[in-house]
């Protein structure tokens, strides 16, 4: 991003300045960017070969600009008497300590040239000359020049960008005095460099017109109005979803943070490799010229995973990052496990149009088998069955420090059957429920986090009267957690969730305690209701083995939950485990090994491979 910052706002000074320039050293730095600093010794021979190549041009110069300016050096005589005539006194005074020629010294050739070109150099002169008269023992050089007019008006054009003062300061710096074109150019290098600071890169003085008739100074600025936007390298990707996140718009004044920004935005979008910028003059035109160069947007995706609980699963999945050019992503997947079937097909877009609005459908179809305990002193369960066939559709905005807020929408049919007579919850019956939710993750890398939050809440309501509802329920939860270094091997991560629902949620929307990442020292599920507490602290420690990454772990959980939501919570129901972790980060995903004491006189071992889906 520095390099193309740099690229943008210095490109066009840049091209002026090579304008300029008698000799351009140019070494070839194909492969290079601005902000490569690999193989030097490389780049400082190449700049180091075009230089020497360009001496005997930059010596050919140099001689020929001393024989112009120094003609015959030669002595012409005695100085008696040095006469300014028609130079003001204060150009003269302005540059009195440079002037060589004086009364009672030898006069040579150059010493007249270098005077004329000090006078010159005042800026209060049009025009000066210099001529010798008298004989040489006795000379008396004549320095003549015609100096600028006063100025007794001036006019700012196309300054709106400046703020008053500096226009104010131009104005009272200028009438009433003589024009000095070294001065004017000083006051006019500082409103563009204040230009420049403030981001209006492109901002130059454009024209300066004196009116000798009027004594009126005329100065025009350019602003730098941006004509047009061109998309460069999209050959997928519609034009319209790239330039939605360009906050630069032709007709304004180009702003160089707003252009960094244009790239920041457009690369974030994970649409592409790499995104660069920059401006164009084409004639009177500027033109932002944005390069990008796209991603494969279709992937494969191959997973698998198991667990002592769970047994194994296997998903497929298919992902498009950029559905028909339109920015929006898609997938579909498939997963098929011992204990449960899945079928997804969804639909995700970070912007919907030009709004700042997200949004996510996901059609789905879920079957899966999970162990009901009818006793737990006793281990004693049977399995039961849950299918979910149904779509989730939702809108939210991503709103810094808060995360993404969405609104949405759950349809659902839902079927449970236990595996017998004993299973006491047989119901089937449709979800229709309004949910707001929030997501802010802020976890740097998964699947074992070094630093950031992950917090999240939910509220749902469903009703009879929405849609053919079979049931009407209302539950929240709520849910953080952190992760914070304490060196650079040990890390700390403390977490707290908890929820509720009134006496109507049904069986299939309990909240659940119990798993090897879900409170270890439970079976996976095994407890559940209507309202639970559950919080606890981890310690991990990252076991320096050269190229592998290994872990080790110390939790802590304490948790309760209940089946009705105005029981009455007492410390004595509270469960508690401690448990103990290793893990392996392989590229098939963390294997991860837990042995997990519950205070109920309960050791549990877990163990996983792969990640989670």
């Amino acid at each position: 991003i520095a390099d193309q910052v740099t690229t943008i706002m210095m490109a066009e000074p840049t091209r002026n300045r090579r304008r300029l320039a008698d000799v351009l050293i140019q070494p070839d730095l194909k492969g290079h960017t601005g902000a490569d600093f690999s193989d030097l010794d490389s780049l400082i021979i190449r700049g180091y070969q075009a230089a020497t190549q360009a001496i005997w041009q930059i010596k050919a110069l140099l001689h020929q600009k001393q024989k112009e300016q120094l003609g015959t050096y030669r002595l012409l005589g005695k100085a008696k008497q040095v006469v300014y005539s028609g130079i003001p006194e204060d150009a003269r005074q302005r540059v009195a300590r440079k002037l060589v020629v004086r009364e009672g010294n030898f006069v040579y050739t150059p010493d007249i040239l270098q005077d004329l070109t000090t006078l010159d150099a005042s800026g209060y002169l049009q025009t000066v000359e210099g001529c010798i008269q008298g004989n040489p023992d006795s000379l008396t050089v004549v320095f003549e020049g015609q100096p600028f007019p006063p100025i007794r008006g001036v006019s700012i054009l196309g300054g709106e960008l400046l703020p008053d003062s500096i226009r104010e300061h131009i104005r009272q710096s200028l009438i009433g005095k003589r024009l000095n074109i070294f001065h004017l150019k000083e006051l006019l290098d500082a409103a563009e460099k204040w230009a420049y600071q403030h981001q209006w890169a492109l901002f130059h003085t454009d024209t300066v017109i004196y009116r000798p008739r009027t004594q009126h100074l005329f100065l025009k600025f350019n602003p730098g109005i941006l004509s047009a936007i061109e998309i460069v390298g999209n050959k997928h990707t519609r034009n319209w979803v790239i330039l939605r996140d360009v906050p630069l718009r032709p007709g304004e004044p180009f702003r160089s943070d707003l252009a960094v920004q244009a790239i920041k935005n457009v690369y974030s979008s994970g649409l592409f490799h790499r995104v660069s910028g920059e401006v164009q003059r084409r004639g009177h035109r500027y033109v932002f010229v944005l390069k990008v160069k796209e991603r494969e947007s279709t992937v494969l995706r191959l997973g698998a995973r198991a667990s002592l609980e769970r047994k194994s699963d296997a998903i497929v999945e298919i992902l498009e990052d950029n559905l028909f050019g339109l920015g929006v992503k898609a997938s579909l997947s498939g997963i098929l496990g011992v204990l449960r079937r899945e079928a997804h097909a969804a639909f995700y877009t970070t912007r919907i149009f030009k709004t700042y609005l997200t949004h996510r459908l996901n059609v789905f179809y879920q079957e899966r088998q999970d162990r009901f305990y009818y006793d737990v002193s006793q281990d004693d369960w049977e399995y039961y069955r849950t299918i979910r066939r149904g779509f989730h559709f939702s809108i939210g905005q991503l709103i810094q420090r808060l995360g993404l807020i969405s609104a949405g929408i759950r349809i659902e049919s839902v079927h449970i059957t236990g595996a017998g007579e004993r299973f006491p919850y047989h119901e089937q019956f449709q979800v229709r429920s309004l949910v707001l939710r929030s997501i802010l993750d802020k976890r740097d890398v998964l699947p074992f986090p070094e630093r950031g939050v992950y917090n999240r809440w939910f509220w749902e309501s469903g009703d009879k009267s929405f849609l053919g509802a079979s049931r009407s329920f209302t539950r929240f939860a709520l849910s953080m957690e952190g992760y914070f270094p304490l060196t650079r091997q040990v890390n700390i991560h403390p977490f707290f969730q908890a929820g509720s629902g009134d006496l109507t949620v049904p069986f299939s929307e309990y909240f659940r305690l119990g798993g090897q990442n879900n409170f270890p020292g439970l079976f996976e599920n095994e407890l559940y209701g209507r309202q639970f507490i559950h919080g606890g602290l981890e310690f991990r420690y990252w076991v320096p083995i050269q190229r592998i990454r290994f872990y080790s772990f110390l939790r802590y959980d304490i948790g309760g939950i209940w089946l009705r939501p105005d029981d009455r919570i007492q410390w004595e129901d509270f469960q508690h485990s401690i448990s103990l972790s290793m893990a392996l980060k392989t590229l098939l995903g963390p294997i991860k090994f837990t042995l997990a004491h519950w205070f109920k006189n309960r050791t549990l071992v877990y163990f996983s491979l792969g990640y989670d889906f």
